[in-house]
């Protein structure tokens, strides 16, 4: 595909103009558009993704509000993964792991998940649900025990 870029080599912004949403910065060569870009594929990047945002920021808006990554989905199934970011690691010849945030469906219960799983099938799961429990599978441990009092003694299995 080859886009015409027309614009006067003296524009210090090396833009169109409104009417035309898509130009070749002259100073950059940065691809920039005005206006939402639809993809309707997979999207490489071989450097950083950033996004900005413009708010809302009130602590109330936030169920309508969007985010710099956005994802929303509805369903009907009963048991669905639905990871928002994901990271694969690898330490060349010991182990690898996937990481991913996410929300998971089981019957009519969401809740969001801290999911890793080995490339040997060991897994790892932190789990926030929407009545305000989370689950950790090993122990937390605190960067100062200084608050700490009775309430958080080890406790014996009959307590």
């Amino acid at each position: 595909m080859c886009i015409r870029d027309s614009t006067n080599k003296g524009d210090a912004y090396g833009s169109y103009n409104a009417l035309r949403p898509l130009w070749v910065n002259l100073a950059t060569g940065a691809l920039q558009t005005g206006t939402p870009l639809t993809v309707n594929n997979t999207i490489n990047a071989d450097k950083e993704v950033t996004a900005g945002y413009t708010g809302p920021f009130a602590w109330a808006e936030q169920y309508k509000a969007k985010a710099p990554f956005f994802n929303s989905y509805s369903t009907t199934g009963a048991s669905e993964y639905h990871p928002v970011i994901k990271q694969q690691a690898t330490i060349a010849g010991k182990n690898s792991w996937a990481f991913s945030l996410g929300s998971l469906v089981a019957g009519d219960e969401l809740s969001w998940h801290l999911h890793m799983k080995g490339s040997g099938g060991q897994e790892v799961n932190f789990k926030w649900d929407t009545k305000g429990n989370f689950n950790a599978p090993g122990q937390v441990n605190p960067g100062s025990y200084a608050n700490f009092d009775s309430r958080y003694y080890t406790k014996s299995q009959t307590d």
